[in-house]
């Protein structure tokens, strides 16, 4: 066989590697966005990040480290420190939706170190209220920023 034959056959191979691994990326992603394992951050309709569990496991260790004494290791990051750790710092809102279809509106007044994720073993989210002990939000899906 030629070289030039054994050139061109490997490319058309590694073509269809990369064409195979797009299409099963598009389906885990969609999978994970399916059971809001991962969680689309959007900025004016347009996603500009996506979170699995694992990133709000990281972002909580980074959280406790700067913060001071205080702060609850019984909960995950909080949203304000989300936000800023995906490059989000000047916003009016936030709408935070579940996977049921809920949502919550918040004001860039109400968006602090308060309102935490909670993460759990299923590699779901939760949105809570730290001082209130309350569920704001259950699963996760999407968060979506408003400027």
């Amino acid at each position: 066989m030629k070289l030039r034959n054994r050139i061109i056959i490997a490319l058309v191979l590694i073509f269809l590697l990369i064409i195979t691994f797009y299409a099963i990326e598009n389906i885990f992603l969609k999978q994970g966005e399916k059971h809001a394992t991962v969680i689309k951050v959007k900025t004016d309709d347009e996603t500009v990040a996506l979170l699995s569990s694992g990133v709000f496991e990281e972002l909580k260790k980074q959280e406790i480290n700067n913060k001071k004494a205080g702060f609850s290791k019984d909960f995950g990051p909080s949203l304000s420190f989300v936000i800023s750790s995906v490059g989000i710092n000047d916003f009016e809102s936030i709408i935070i939706k579940g996977i049921d279809k809920s949502t919550v509106n918040l004001s860039k007044t109400e968006v602090n170190d308060d309102m935490v994720f909670m993460v759990y073993k299923n590699k779901t989210v939760d949105l809570y209220s730290q001082s209130h002990q309350k569920l704001i939000i259950k699963t996760v899906s999407e968060i979506d920023v408003r400027r």
